[in-house]
């Protein structure tokens, strides 16, 4: 599989419930929102519906997978950016084969090979991911905006998880495997950017069952759901219920993390929640 692509995949959207907002409720506790993010959007059409504004108006705390308002998780963010070798394409790429990505990189991301080569394979991805999405308006960044609004409304912002504990789960896969993923990403931009754009249409048309289905489809699915999914939904759902036990909740956090046996849907059912499928329209209508 593809592990960079992938990720992006699976943390962008895939679940196999029909939709991707839910009302959460317990008999002894406030209502708390669930809500399956693309966390770029590049449709000039799209917006955030009004069932989701409206839920997020109610709530009194946001919970992401990391709070980048957090000083400290911004500070090891920034010290951490880089990629340990510092030299690790050359070390894993043919010299034609860095002669190709420099090329892809400056003339099709126009940015300088020097500039971008010793960050994390999942920076560099994240910026043919960027240019594949090839929006023509100002993307529709749904984690960011809520958050900006959460910061804005002062609310109060709970992260999940910490930076730290992400990259680390980057680095469980062998760094030669990131770059090989990563060189196949840059060398194959039309079977990608078809790849990506079809997701986001499903996406926003609130087919979560549909985007399961896409992402069963690739290679190693089990296994890799099983690393960057399953188990932390396990540790999320550890946190979960004491974190929406008092306050009304709006919990964002990419779609990929919703379905399934070990998803947070049926996870959160089993600790006696009622879940409740809300409809959304991304596309108003004309």
């Amino acid at each position: 599989m593809n592990y960079l692509f992938g990720l992006i995949f699976l943390i962008v959207s895939s679940c196999s419930f029909a939709n991707v907002f839910y009302k959460i409720e317990h008999p002894s506790q406030p209502t708390a929102y669930l809500f399956g993010t693309m966390h770029m959007v590049c449709d000039a059409d799209a917006r955030i519906p009004h069932e989701v504004t409206s839920a997020f108006a109610d709530a009194n705390q946001l919970v992401v997978e990391i709070d980048l308002t957090d000083s400290e998780q911004q500070r090891y963010l920034q010290q951490n950016v880089s990629q340990q070798p510092a030299d690790y394409l050359a070390k894993y790429l043919t010299r034609d084969q860095q002669i190709t990505l420099q090329g892809i990189v400056e003339n099709d991301l126009g940015y300088p090979y020097q500039q971008i080569k010793n960050l994390r394979p999942i920076f560099i991805n994240a910026l043919f991911l960027q240019h594949f999405l090839n929006c023509t308006s100002q993307p529709l960044l749904l984690d960011e905006t809520l958050t900006q609004q959460a910061q804005a409304s002062s609310k109060e912002i709970v992260g999940l998880e910490t930076v730290a504990e992400q990259f680390a789960l980057f680095d469980s896969i062998p760094l030669q495997e990131q770059v090989e993923a990563l060189y196949e990403m840059a060398a194959n931009p039309q079977q990608n950017q078809d790849e990506l754009k079809a997701l986001q249409a499903v996406y926003l048309d609130d087919n979560g069952e549909k985007l399961y289905e896409v992402m069963r489809g690739q290679a190693d699915f089990d296994n890799f759901e099983q690393a960057f999914l399953s188990q932390r939904n396990k540790n999320w759902i550890a946190e979960l219920p004491d974190l929406i036990a008092t306050k009304p909740t709006f919990i964002a956090v990419g779609a990929g993390h919703l379905g399934g046996t070990n998803g947070l849907l049926n996870l959160l059912r089993q600790h006696g929640y009622k879940i409740t499928p809300i409809p959304i329209n991304f596309i108003p209508p004309q």
